[in-house]
């Protein structure tokens, strides 16, 4: 019986010394200098097969830089790099040129984790962790191109998410409190900020800007001073109806109201606009030039004192407090001298 056993056991051995040597002998390994790309794939100089076999490569002082393997060209089994300290930098597992990896840095701390495919990184990337294992950012790739950021706080709550082209933002790009309210919305159009929208603590806005509508109204100011009111009126409406909710639109409002009061001379028109001010922007600081102008223009172009002095009135009970001291000053004086002529106001007789 024992003579049986050991007969069988000997071929078997056999067998299996040669599946080693097969392996061995079939598993090249070169320097990693001694391939090239083409097409994607990796080759031996002037060989015209991908490559299949083992690369290395050393830093000068002997340590170990880089070990991995390929398959037709492709990264194949387990791939590490490592520091010149001979910290490890990069290890992951590769099938048909796409892995799962994780990058460490310098000083041997987790710095990323993601996947490769075919030599760019692709699909989510994890970036940093704080030290309670809560990962600080994550990045989204497609082709090797980033086209998306989320980074977070400590304790998880999302910090910033931005939209991304490249190295630019494109799109929506938000920001958060640490106590999950937004901070700040905005939207970004070829390189640049169009709309910003800036929250305080408790969800309430604090701001809004525009750049389309700070343009807009740039635009409309060169148009008045071009003497093309028609055509300012009608960028003016634009910007408004268009970002209703901007500080532009506040001012542009106003403007109107300047507009048809100066240069058009139509003063009912001019109430109208200055009425809408107040109606809907009244946090603003036009809201209290245009209170103002309501006053003053039916004082002095429309002769309605009656109601020029409800006006100014209204605009010291609503804007005392707020408005600049010169202004208010104004206010005062028109209602002492409402209906006088300019030669019975006794600060303006001439000695």
């Amino acid at each position: 019986m024992d003579r049986l056993v050991h007969t069988v056991k000997k071929p078997l051995a056999i067998l299996l010394l040669i599946s080693v040597i097969l392996i061995t002998g079939c598993s090249k390994e070169i320097d990693e200098k001694q391939l090239v790309e083409r097409g994607g794939l990796k080759y031996e100089i002037n060989q015209k097969k991908p490559f299949t076999g083992t690369v290395i490569s050393t830093y000068d002082n002997g340590q170990n830089k880089l070990k991995g393997s390929y398959k037709d060209g492709k990264q194949n089994g387990l791939w590490t790099e490592w520091y010149a300290n001979g910290h490890l930098q990069l290890e992951g597992i590769f099938e048909e040129g796409k892995g799962e990896v994780t990058y460490w840095n310098e000083g041997g701390i987790k710095d990323s984790s993601g996947t490769w495919e075919n030599g760019k990184r692709s699909g989510l990337w994890k970036i940093s962790w704080y030290d309670n294992d809560q990962v600080e950012a994550e990045k989204i790739f497609k082709n090797g191109n980033l086209t998306k950021i989320t980074s977070y706080y400590r304790n998880g709550q999302k910090w910033e998410e931005m939209n991304m082209e490249g190295i630019y933002f494109e799109g929506k790009v938000t920001y958060w409190y640490e106590n999950g309210q937004i901070a700040t919305e905005a939207f970004h159009k070829d390189r640049r900020i169009v709309r910003e929208t800036n929250y305080n603590k408790d969800g309430t806005i604090k701001e809004v800007k525009n750049n389309d509508a700070i343009d807009g109204l740039a635009i409309s100011k060169s148009l008045i001073q071009e003497k093309k009111y028609s055509d300012a009126i009608t960028l003016l409406r634009q910007l408004m109806d268009k970002y209703p909710e901007s500080e532009q639109a506040a001012e542009g409002q106003y403007m109107l109201g300047d507009t048809y009061m100066t240069f058009n001379k139509n003063f009912e028109q001019a109430l109208n606009e200055y009425h809408l001010v107040v109606q809907n922007y009244p946090e603003t600081r036009f809201a209290i030039k245009a209170q103002f102008m309501i006053g003053y223009v039916l004082a002095n172009f429309v002769g309605d004192y009656k109601q020029a002095r409800m006006e100014y009135e209204r605009f010291l009970e609503l804007y005392s407090t707020e408005a600049d001291s010169d202004l208010v000053q104004s206010v005062k004086f028109e209602l002492e001298n409402l209906g006088r002529y300019l030669n019975e106001i006794p600060q303006l007789k001439r000695p």
